[in-house]
């Protein structure tokens, strides 16, 4: 493995020091740039220099670190910033000179020391109240030899990721009916650059139609690399039934430790299509169901529907006035107390004795009125009193 190089600057115990770990990649090779600040005064703050990486494409790691190590017998904070480089051509690149500005506390020792030694050196860096003290550093440029890649097999052509990367892949069925859909999954993971790659294209195969996923693509950590997780996802329907072949894949990478070209295959996929259906015949009418979600497709609706039914369908329909609504909730209610109270006073008139009594008096007076004006029996029902 190749050793690193670096640039390092060092001023009144404080150490700054920039490094990328392969000073000879190959066009498109991961490299890792790291940036140090070292010292055993108390670091209050840190001021790095931005700095263009040009002649690379930049993944950062994120977040800085911060490590305590023992160099020479002494507790030193270490502040350390990474990312990844890929050089874009080959040739000399330089990675610029950078400066950097420290405050540090320079902590306060005290002359009697005893058996609590060890707890002070813990704790001086927290417990100290030093004064602070600035330091500006710079170190000089780092020139990276970028190697270009060796001639490509034949029948290579496009973007080829550069790194140790691997391949997995899952097909979720062997045999459906037809008018059902396969989904084919192909993941790649490596320390190549692989957001350019993409899967061949399989859509013109006149047995198949094919519905490919958008692409998932993550990024971890491991160690002081950057490793990259794609992953495709394509929906495969049959357009006709019986025994299917999908083609052979091939991903072309290039491994740089053993500087050679390397070919991740997806092997052929033989498939089982059950029931009647063929090319010529009527499509499959079963939408293609993936392990995740496809993303909307938007159509208008005459797209999907006669004209005469779609704008049937897509009109409104009625709705019921909100005025009307509030009347009937509010309104039923009341009506129903009204009538209550009415039932209640007529039961209340017939329960009480003199009311009663009253009611037959009256009503006998008027019999007798009616007998002296010589009226019928039959309309004194008209004079009941309630």
């Amino acid at each position: 493995a190749p050793s690193d190089r670096r640039a390092s600057s060092r001023k009144d115990g404080v150490d700054f020091v920039q490094i990328v770990d392969n000073p000879t990649p190959y066009v498109g090779e991961q490299i890792t740039y790291k940036a140090e600040i070292a010292s055993a005064l108390g670091i209050a703050e840190v001021e790095l220099e931005d700095l263009d990486f040009n002649g690379f494409r930049k993944e950062t790691f994120g977040k800085k670190r911060e490590l305590v190590r023992n160099i020479a017998g002494t507790r030193t904070r270490v502040h350390s910033v990474r990312d990844s480089l890929f050089p874009n051509a080959p040739g000399k690149i330089s990675i610029p000179r950078r400066a950097i500005t420290v405050k540090a506390r320079a902590p306060v020792r005290r002359q009697n020391r005893g058996s609590w030694d060890l707890f002070d050196d813990v704790l001086s860096d927290f417990m100290s109240q030093g004064e602070i003290v600035e330091r500006r550093l710079s170190a000089d440029q780092i020139d990276v030899d970028v190697r270009p890649l060796p001639p490509a097999p034949p029948g290579i052509s496009g973007y080829v990721p550069v790194g140790d990367i691997q391949i997995r892949w899952t097909l979720d069925k062997r045999e459906i009916q037809f008018g059902e859909s396969f989904t084919l999954e192909v993941t790649l993971r490596g320390d190549g650059d692989l957001r350019p790659v993409e899967l061949p294209d399989l859509s013109t195969r006149a047995e198949v139609k094919i519905y490919p996923d958008k692409a998932e693509m993550q990024t971890e950590v491991e160690g002081d690399k950057i490793v990259f997780v794609k992953r495709f996802r394509t929906a495969i329907v049959p357009r006709r039934s019986g025994e299917l072949e999908l083609p052979e894949m091939v991903i072309p990478t290039f491994n740089p430790s053993k500087g050679e070209y390397r070919l991740l295959r997806v092997p052929p996929q033989h498939l089982n299509v059950v029931g009647k259906g063929g090319v010529d015949e009527q499509e499959p009418i079963t939408a293609p169901r993936v392990s995740a979600p496809i993303e909307p497709q938007l159509a208008a609706a005459d797209d999907l529907l006669p004209q005469h039914v779609g704008n049937e369908i897509l009109e409104s329909e009625t709705e019921i006035p909100s005025w009307l609504v509030f009347l009937v909730l509010i309104g039923f209610p009341i009506a129903m107390i009204a009538m209550a109270l009415l039932r209640r006073h007529a039961e209340q008139v017939r329960a009480e004795p003199e009311r009663v009594a009253q009611r037959l008096a009256l009503k006998k007076s008027l019999q007798d009125l009616q007998q002296f004006k010589g009226s019928s029996a039959g309309d004194l029902d008209a004079f009941d009193v309630v």
